[in-house]
């Protein structure tokens, strides 16, 4: 279907919060991770945010494709095989097309919504069809108990 990069359930863990989140456009072109500029008293460092890319749906273990055992670690090495990892052509019937800004969970929602108006819409159709068929039966039946009335009327 595609590849994790261009999927709405490539998810990276947050360090501090621990949320799924939106994986940062960096990582998903460099296979970099995001960091931010931290300051400890005199000193300035930069802080990794995320953990590496997961698959929200559990479609693939990208960590054991890419031998990550050590969420914190960091380098380039493991960049790069990040960045192969999730630019790799995939089949996956979970796959969704990423929709910038939006999380893993709302991808999920979009999906969930799409299917359940869907499932109304057969529904209401369903129901049109129905109303349809009593309505005839209710004309139907109205006339044969009137002929019927009649003819009763007409043995008396």
């Amino acid at each position: 279907m595609g590849n994790c990069v261009d999927c709405g359930f490539l998810a990276s863990r947050n360090f501090i919060s621990r949320q799924l989140e939106e994986t940062e456009k960096v990582t998903r072109e460099k296979g970099k991770r995001a960091d931010y500029l931290r300051n400890s008293g005199d000193q300035a460092f930069y802080q990794m945010v995320h953990e590496p890319p997961i698959c929200l749906k559990q479609a693939f273990n990208l960590w054991d494709e890419a031998g990550i055992t050590n969420p914190s670690s960091d380098g380039s090495e493991i960049e790069q095989m990040i960045a192969s990892i999730i630019n790799s052509d995939r089949q996956c019937k979970e796959w969704t097309l990423w929709k910038q800004g939006l999380s893993p969970k709302e991808h999920q929602d979009v999906l969930d919504r799409e299917e359940r108006n869907r499932f109304e819409e057969a529904k209401r159709r369903n129901d049109r069809k129905w109303h349809w068929i009593e309505l005839a039966a209710i004309v139907f039946g109205t006339g044969l108990f009137t002929l019927l009335g009649a003819w009763i009327a007409r043995l008396n």
